[in-house]
């Protein structure tokens, strides 16, 4: 990837600077279009940039996902995972969310899993995948996971008791 950008940019960290603004302002302009459910715009912006097929996909993904086409969002997801040449993790995260929108909760749980090895952050959705499955134990287990990075969650603390109490 690194190679690749200097081969756009040329020489210069100036040149490498303007790159980088120029595909962060790409990326907050698709993003904000998503938001603003302007779909057309967004997929016109997709589309025409010079941005990897795979992050295309992921958001044409998102795209589907917030126009309430799930199971079209989990192809778009699925493709952009299998394009990228590493762990496209984005597409993860929102592959996982469409398969609980579907209560696919087995899927979801995979996906998610594949995400926590790296990122500790995804303990918390697994632990509500856990909970919507009747699993305390795991749930719990899994809270207790997320209670280690973020110790004064209250609303975790309370979930774990409520669960502790048969809620």
């Amino acid at each position: 990837m690194i190679q690749e950008l200097r081969d756009k940019v040329g020489p210069g960290l100036d040149s490498f600077n303007q790159l980088m603004q120029r595909e962060s302002y790409l990326y907050f302009r698709i993003d904000s279009l998503i938001k603003d459910n302007k779909y057309t715009e967004a997929l016109m912006a997709i589309d025409t940039s010079n941005i990897s097929t795979s992050l295309k996909l992921d958001y044409k993904g998102q795209i589907a996902f917030r126009q309430g086409k799930t199971r079209e969002s989990i192809e778009y997801y699925s493709n952009a995972i299998d394009l990228s040449k590493d762990k496209f993790f984005k597409s993860f995260t929102n592959r996982a969310e469409a398969y609980a929108r579907l209560k696919m909760f087995d899927s979801a749980l995979m996906d998610y899993k594949e995400i926590a090895i790296i990122n500790y952050d995804f303990d918390k959705p697994i632990a509500e995948i856990y909970e919507a499955l009747k699993l305390k134990d795991s749930a719990i287990r899994y809270y207790k996971l997320y209670l280690k990075e973020y110790p004064d969650s209250i609303s975790i603390q309370k979930k774990i008791a409520a669960l502790k109490n048969g809620g």
